[in-house]
């Protein structure tokens, strides 16, 4: 199977599940896509650590960090990668409103567009709302 093919198969199996904070979320998708691509077991290391947003903040600030990107340098190991390099299936962080706030989403990049998984459903966005990128 080719990264296309890979990249493809973890977001159609993501965003069909229902949404899930710790289960079921955006970092679970960037778990999901770098567990395919890298083989590693980010999802059964992290999964399920968490069941709110707040639960998440904590959870990560837990594991010594205080943003996604952070985690995903610190904690992964992923290098970064400018936007406009991002190969499909490459993890970008967006900055998104949620509930009046500003909250950090992870996003997987299509080819086009970065799409995220929210608890409205899934969503794509342009290379301006990319706040860090991240090769997988």
């Amino acid at each position: 199977m080719n990264r296309f093919e890979t990249a493809a198969r973890v977001v159609d199996n993501e965003l069909g599940k229902p949404y899930e904070y710790g289960k079921a979320d955006c970092f679970m998708l960037g778990c999901q896509m770098i567990d395919a691509i890298q083989g590693t077991d980010h999802v059964e290391t992290f999964g399920g650590t968490y069941d709110t947003m707040a639960g998440a903040q904590k959870a990560m600030r837990k594991q010594g960090c205080k943003s996604l990107s952070q985690f995903f340098l610190k904690k992964i190991g992923l290098e970064t990668v400018t936007p406009s390099f991002a190969r499909i299936g490459d993890l970008a962080i967006l900055e998104l409103d949620h509930n009046g706030r500003k909250a950090e989403h992870v996003a997987v990049f299509n080819g086009r567009t970065f799409t995220t998984k929210t608890e409205s459903g899934s969503a794509s966005y342009g290379f301006d709302a990319v706040k860090a990128c991240f090769k997988v």
